[in-house]
């Protein structure tokens, strides 16, 4: 049975110097993985030609890989198996206290499951953090994740071993300012990939491509991680919460709102339910998903604000929800709205627009898309934001907000961007989210009677324990053919 073994570290918190918190180091946990040979086929890596294909297909034009120093290494391209890192934070329990999840993966991984696909690294809770000149927290967890990866380097030049190396970083953008050190998507200068200032970050058309990184470290940050081991070009804009948790429900919760408070001649909780009804006639036909109901809640910011003087409308759901809605919506307005009204065919067209982003997005079966797909990502994106312009202004005129446009459309074309290399489906943070939903249950039954940092520690002795019987029940499988 594959053993994980935690250790402590030590990192500043608040109300302390310095305290100990579990940390699984992930380059053991690789190498104790690798021992296991059909485990490490499942969750790191079936073959040598996988390796290889990455490297040929993506490491060859990535931003962030084209000058890596691990190409300097012998064999690098049958051995680097290549790795991405999630980190979030999420609510735990009924006291307001959150704690975020650190873990990586392996790009190379057949598994679907996500509690086996990502690997805890650690664990923290965040009213615990601590960003000042005396300490930080998440930055001081950096230090050591560096110091395993950089150990490994210098290790692997002098062997023929498979060796892991963290080569993109994933999550919202939240997670990317308090932990990474990236710009705040609300400051002069919001974006961590160019230099767009904050009033012209709405010019779609002349968004500047990510650089593609020289390597010459180390760098000029204040995170450890993009001092000297992940490229800033790894870092990835997630199409979930770009999409999906942006401006997708800021699309969805107008079009709602124009739908059932403007234009179908029922009252609004009427209008509301013959709306649903369509959408689910929707999802049945086509075996997708989306909300089970819906409230005047879901769309509006308030529900006394019924013109929207106030604040912009957005659909209050999950990201897979927001998605399906989406769909739905692309395809039952036609019928609701007229041929001969401008405001109505951009919503018409801007729907379709985000639905047939989804529709490449999940079509691609391959490291990355084709060219002609990623143009026509990236033209479509273009439009899709043009159209939500001309309904944004539209509406300010007559004095309602409404198609809200936020730094998340410049993000996500960004994303497009380094989608021509990397398929997004591959980076997105589904199953990161999926999988911190899981530590969330754990740690939340190790909480009872316990202090933050003992809980913690009980966690991860619960955590190794669940994954090493996990990883025991893989090798009592018969193994996958290679």
């Amino acid at each position: 049975m594959p053993a994980l073994v935690s250790s402590n570290v030590c990192v500043p918190i608040k109300k302390a110097l310095r305290a100990a918190i579990p940390f699984l180091d992930p380059v053991d946990v690789f190498r104790s993985l690798q021992r296991q040979p059909m485990v490490f086929r499942e969750l790191c890596c079936r073959n040598d030609g996988d390796i290889a294909n990455f490297w040929r297909e993506v490491g060859s034009s990535h931003p962030a890989l084209l000058h890596h120093p691990v190409k300097k290494i012998k064999n690098y391209q049958s051995r680097a198996v290549p790795l991405s890192l999630h980190g979030d934070g999420v609510p735990i329990d009924s006291k307001d206290r959150s704690c975020a999840f650190i873990s990586w993966r392996s790009l190379l991984s057949s598994q679907t499951s996500s509690k086996l696909v990502h690997v805890l690294i650690s664990a923290v809770w965040t009213e615990q953090i601590v960003v000042s000149s005396c300490g930080n927290t998440v930055a001081s967890i950096w230090g050591h994740v560096v110091r395993a990866f950089e150990r490994c380097f210098e290790e692997c030049k002098t062997n023929n071993d498979l060796f892991p190396v963290l080569l993109f970083l994933t999550g919202d953008l939240e997670w990317y300012k308090t932990s990474h050190n990236l710009p705040r998507w609300n400051s002069n200068f919001p974006c961590g990939h160019c230099n767009i200032s904050k009033d012209n970050m709405f010019d779609y058309k002349n968004v500047a491509e990510v650089p593609v990184d020289p390597w010459h470290c180390p760098r000029r940050s204040c995170c450890p991680l993009l001092r000297h081991l992940v490229s800033p070009s790894g870092v990835i804009p997630d199409w979930m919460h770009s999409k999906h948790l942006g401006f997708d429900q800021r699309l969805a919760g107008s079009t709602l709102w124009v739908l059932c408070w403007r234009i179908l001649p029922g009252g609004v909780e009427e209008n509301l339910d013959n709306v649903l009804l369509q959408m689910k006639d929707y999802w049945r036909q086509h075996k997708g998903n989306g909300i089970n109901y819906i409230t005047q809640t879901m769309g509006l910011a308030d529900p006394q604000d019924i013109h929207c003087r106030k604040g912009y409308p957005r659909l209050k759901a999950k990201a897979a929800e927001t998605k399906g809605v989406i769909a739905a919506l692309a395809s039952i307005c036609q019928q609701h709205l007229q041929q001969d009204n401008e405001e109505h065919q951009q919503i018409a067209l801007s729907l379709s627009f985000s639905r047939d982003l989804d529709q490449m997005a999940d079509g691609i079966e391959d490291w990355k898309p084709s060219k002609e797909v990623a143009d026509r990502m990236m033209l479509t994106a273009v439009f899709l934001f043009q159209c939500m312009t001309i309904l944004n202004k539209s509406f300010l005129e007559q004095g309602h907000l409404a198609f809200q446009l936020t730094f998340k459309t410049h993000w996500f074309l960004h994303g497009l961007q380094l989608a021509r290399h990397l398929s997004p489906k591959l980076t997105w943070t589904y199953s990161g989210e999926a999988y911190m939903s899981k530590c969330k249950g754990l740690l939340k039954m190790c909480t009872k009677s316990r202090t933050m940092l003992t809980s913690l520690d009980r966690f991860m002795r619960q955590y190794t324990d669940a994954m090493s019987i996990e990883l025991a029940e893989i090798l009592a499988q018969p193994g996958p053919p290679l």
